[in-house]
């Protein structure tokens, strides 16, 4: 009987999860979006500097996907929260479920996505490199290609998937907050600027911190242990808080 409920679940989990992808396709043309927008503002370079005499100058400008990363970030942040809105979650009357395949579902889309965005996140720092080579006339562009230094390049895409992923369970903690009660709506950024603001000093604030604990690690193994562990944390904390609402069965 237990091979029978675990094959029915994760078959509910499969349909759920198929339906949300087809159903959320329009988010991916905001993440297409978004990441055209992040490439026109990643041009003029994320840093730059210059050194020279009355001769010779030369100006040094770094062009990577840090701010396409970002947009991706809050653009997957976004659509956790839009996720659990009533309007999204009704879809899922259109099975027979409940809340722990609902959240599974939603985890897979959230994974799906974040993979989707990390890897075209992280391919566009070549696209950024190759439009300023036209648009500035670089005299002279190193970038570390996926023949000269494969392991490099698929940690950093790795890094994007997990920073993305981290954020969309963020997310979706706070969009199911919100949804089990209306106060965490206001709450919620209220906590948030108190921890961006509270604790300054040398080491900044509470966010400051939390940050660094990820963006300081110097050891992807130990980086990406970090994420997954508070990722899993999060949607775990988030399906026991749903699982207590109340189940709709079709």
């Amino acid at each position: 009987m237990m091979s029978l409920t675990a094959v029915s679940f994760w078959s509910v989990v499969k349909k759920q999860y198929w339906f949300k992808v087809k159903a959320y396709k329009n988010a991916f043309s905001t993440l297409v979006i978004l990441q055209l927008l992040a490439i026109l503002f990643s041009m003029n370079g994320t840093s730059q500097m210059g050194s020279g005499s009355e001769m010779v100058y030369v100006s040094v400008t770094h062009y990577t996907s840090s701010v396409v990363i970002i947009f991706s970030m809050i653009w997957c942040f976004i659509t956790a929260i839009l996720i659990t809105t009533k309007a999204y979650k009704n879809d899922d009357f259109a099975f027979v479920t409940n809340r722990l395949s609902g959240n599974a579902a939603n985890v897979l889309f959230l994974l799906t996505a974040s993979v989707i965005a990390g890897i075209t996140a992280s391919l566009s720092g070549y696209a950024i490199r190759i439009s300023a080579f036209f648009i500035h006339g670089v005299e002279y562009m190193g970038a570390e290609s996926m023949l000269q230094n494969p392991l490099e390049v698929l940690m950093g895409t790795a890094a994007a998937v997990l920073y993305i992923f981290l954020l969309g369970s963020l997310g979706y903690l706070l969009g199911n907050l919100s949804q089990i009660n209306r106060v965490f709506t206001f709450l919620v950024p209220v906590i948030f600027f108190g921890f961006a603001f509270t604790g300054g000093g040398s080491e900044g604030g509470v966010l400051a911190q939390i940050l660094t604990f990820f963006s300081g690690e110097s050891s992807f193994l130990l980086f990406m242990l970090k994420a997954i562990i508070v990722s899993t944390a999060l949607y775990s904390l988030t399906s026991w808080l749903t699982n207590k609402m109340e189940v709709r069965l079709s």
